[in-house]
């Protein structure tokens, strides 16, 4: 499906000195400048976490990275036939061809839309082609005129730990795995079923980022999406932090989850946030998250796992389990019926990784909506 999206022209913005956690939200809309253009000042904040030695930290990254390519919104729809929408005329053409591609993506902040995010597969002077992956950008509840959108460059190995200035990742000395200091660890978001393998096994050496597979080929652009997790393994290494830097996402945040028709289905996840949040406020529940029948372990539908990142150790089991009954909360303390609620429990930390365990259904995806607390 081609997406073609307005550029309004020049959009100037401030970038304030972050402080820990989250800068003052400052978002406003002054005095139209010579060429109409809004100007914008971008939230842009700072996480840190600390790494144990000897340890497996769960991470994900609580801001888009900056700056953002460009802002705009959506033109008016037409040649729906050929599943288009069409960009304002006056379109200033200052993109390079295919300089988006494949590296960044496209996260729509209002409308139906608002929350959900799309590859750029290539993009023309004017226009962006996206991966919707079966979704339809169009119908009563796609896209229409004036819907915003971000154009933002995905976070990828060598992006967010840069070989020169990063201090999280402990430099191995070989591609051996006995000269592995520091591994990162992927998720595996294809496989079917629980307790999953990850997906790859990545190292910095002072060649740059390598994989774990034969022949240990370069892995410095190996992206990291949204609303995905990662693991730091320190092997035998110091403790560090993990301290990233990102513009906050203010709109709302769409996070897919998949089932499976046999059995039940992990989703590492995590949401795009850099403030606590707590499990009543995280719009996880309705048919997104099936409640249980009770609160015996046969009677469990979804479970959402959460992992102390304060506690070192190596392949950690989820410091707590928690799921839902008749829309309450509650953390598997081993109590049954006794178990205790947990509706204002923060479960989502800055900058953690979680896994929603869904339970067995019809190989849907559910879509899970969180909307800013701030």
């Amino acid at each position: 499906m081609k997406v073609t999206l307005e550029h309004p022209g020049s959009v100037k913005k401030m970038k304030l000195p972050p402080f820990a956690i989250l800068l003052a939200a400052s978002f406003a809309a002054v005095a139209p400048s010579p060429l109409n253009a809004q100007v914008t000042t971008d939230i842009v904040g700072f996480n840190q976490v600390t790494c144990l030695a000897n340890s497996d930290t769960v991470l994900s990254v609580p801001f888009m990275k900056q700056p953002l390519a460009h802002q705009g919104a959506v033109g008016t729809t037409e040649d729906v036939a050929a599943n288009r929408v069409r960009v304002n005329p006056t379109f200033p053409g200052t993109w390079t061809n295919d300089q988006f591609a494949n590296a960044y993506y496209v996260r729509f902040t209002t409308g139906n839309k608002a929350g959900y995010w799309y590859d750029v597969v290539s993009n023309s002077s004017t226009g962006l082609l996206l991966d919707t992956n079966g979704d339809t950008l169009l119908g009563a509840q796609g896209l229409a005129a004036g819907d915003k959108y971000v154009l933002v460059e995905h976070w990828t190995l060598d992006n967010l730990f840069p070989s020169a200035t990063q201090t999280t990742i402990n430099v191995s000395a070989s591609n051996q795995a006995g000269d592995r200091k520091t591994e990162i660890l992927l998720p595996n978001l294809t496989d079917f079923g629980v307790n999953l393998p990850p997906e790859g096994r990545y190292f910095l050496t002072a060649a740059g980022w390598r994989k774990d597979v034969i022949g240990f080929p370069a892995a410095n652009t190996t992206i990291l999406p949204p609303g995905s997790t990662f693991t730091v393994r320190h092997n035998a290494s110091p403790t560090t932090s993990f301290t990233p830097v990102g513009v906050v996402l203010k709109a709302r945040d769409v996070i897919p989850l998949a089932t499976s028709t046999t059995t039940r289905q992990d989703n590492a996840v995590a949401i795009q946030r850099p403030v606590p949040v707590k499990l009543e406020d995280a719009g996880l529940g309705g048919a997104v998250f099936t409640p249980s029948l009770g609160h015996s372990t046969f009677q469990r539908r979804d479970e959402l796992f959460a992992f102390d990142n304060s506690v070192a150790g190596l392949n950690k089991p989820a410091s707590a389990i928690y799921y839902n009954v008749g829309g309450t909360w509650y953390r598997d303390a081993g109590l049954i019926a006794s178990n205790p609620v947990a509706n204002a429990v923060t479960a989502f930390e800055p900058g953690s990784g979680l896994v929603v365990r869904k339970y067995r259904g019809d190989g849907s995806t559910a879509l899970w909506g969180n909307q800013a607390t701030y």
